[in-house]
């Protein structure tokens, strides 16, 4: 009978504190010691209580993937690497944004047909447009320029032309971190312009080759240093064609 109530009252001194600290393990992003002091779903990784690969919920802020076990940090929060190879193919994330583009630089103009000849002189070039476009999965981006007879491509010329061309683009990472993120997005674009151009239509190209693309929260501010265009059109039997490169800013607001 001795043995028994013994061996009753040590059971009963081990699952007290166990009911006790059921009640009191450890949420995510709270101090532990070991796996058992967090909650289940989470494990305690650098001390502190971080989603398994198997779990579910919002991702941990992180530093690096030390700080994440097994998962993977990425763009400072703690992923499961497995769960992203799996999702990739379903969902895409798409962030719309508009926005407006200042540009200004240097342009030269001549015929490439007969004597073939450019002017001696640059010639100023402006750029004023708005953008609206996508960026899917954080590296592609999608865009089309629009210059509502804002874009003075040349002079002399009777006033401003009508433009618009579309780019694709690819954002190469600088800087990523939960607060700010920095790009050097690659862009390559065709379109066109015409209006105050004698009728004559404007074949465009467009690349983009050097620039910083800088997001923190709904906004994203981009610094283009430069953007090239080359402009080809028929004019009385002659080939003209304009290259420029256009320097400026661009700000918008992300969806």
């Amino acid at each position: 009978m001795r043995t028994l109530l013994l061996a009753t009252l040590m059971l009963l001194a081990l699952e007290g504190p166990a009911l006790a600290d059921e009640t009191s393990l450890g949420g995510a992003g709270e101090s532990c010691r070991a796996r058992l002091d967090c909650e289940n779903g989470l494990r305690c990784v650098n001390r502190v209580c971080v989603e398994a690969p198997n779990a579910t919920g919002q991702p941990q802020p992180c530093q690096s993937t030390a700080d994440c076990g097994e998962l993977r940090c990425v763009e400072g929060r703690c992923v499961n690497p497995f769960r992203m190879a799996r999702n990739a193919a379903a969902t895409s994330n798409w962030r719309w944004f508009v926005g407006l583009v200042l540009l200004g630089g240097p342009a030269f103009g001549g015929v490439i047909s007969g004597f073939s000849r450019w002017d001696r002189a640059a010639q100023p070039s402006l750029v004023g447009a708005i953008r609206v476009g996508a960026i899917i999965d954080e590296r592609h981006e999608l865009a089309i320029e629009l210059s509502p007879f804002s874009y003075a491509y040349y002079q002399p010329m009777p006033g401003p032309t009508f433009q618009v061309n579309a780019t694709y683009g690819y954002r190469i990472p600088l800087v990523t971190s939960p607060s700010v993120t920095v790009d050097w997005p690659f862009r390559f674009g065709a379109g066109f312009f015409t209006g105050n151009t004698g009728g004559d239509v404007y074949a465009q190209l467009r690349a983009d080759l050097l620039g910083v693309s800088i997001r923190r929260g709904d906004f994203m501010i981009d610094l283009y240093a430069p953007s090239f265009r080359y402009a080809i059109t028929s004019v009385g039997g002659e080939t003209a064609n304009v290259l420029s490169w256009e320097s400026g800013v661009g700000v918008s607001y992300l969806f």
